[in-house]
Order: structure tokens, then sequence, then C-alpha cells
């Protein structure tokens, strides 16, 4: 049950940074190197869209805390 809510927040939370990330001001910079990029390009990040991938993981942490078959 572990492996299954974690990749279903890993997934959650890339999906809902770019989903979020779309609506942002700032231009997204590369997570290596700092410069700016065209959105949508790899590796691109903007400080919604790292709010939106906390959002997303964090919501399916506390719904896999609710699930009696994870044990920790």
């Amino acid at each position: 049950a572990c492996a299954y809510y974690g990749s279903v927040a890993a997934t959650t939370a890339d999906t809902w940074a770019t989903e979020s990330g779309r609506g942002s001001r700032r231009p997204p910079r590369a997570l290596l190197v700092g410069p700016t990029v065209n959105p949508g390009a790899s590796g691109g990040m903007t400080p919604r869209g790292c709010l939106g991938s906390a959002a997303g993981a964090a919501l399916i942490a506390g719904i896999a805390a609710t699930d009696p078959a994870v044990e920790g």
C-alpha cells in the first residue's frame, strides 16, 4: 500500500506542479542552472508550481494516513 500511495503522490505532485505553474506570473527557471526557460520546458520551476506540487503530495499523504492498510 505504501508503494501505491507513494507513486500516486509523485504523479499528483507532478501534475499539480504543472497545472498551477502555468498560471505563474514569473517565468520558470531551470532547476540546476538557474536561467529562465520557456514555459513547459523540462526542468523549469516556479514558486507557484512548487507550492502546487507540495499540496498535491500532501493531499495524497493525508489520504494514505487514513488507510488502515498503511502501517507506520
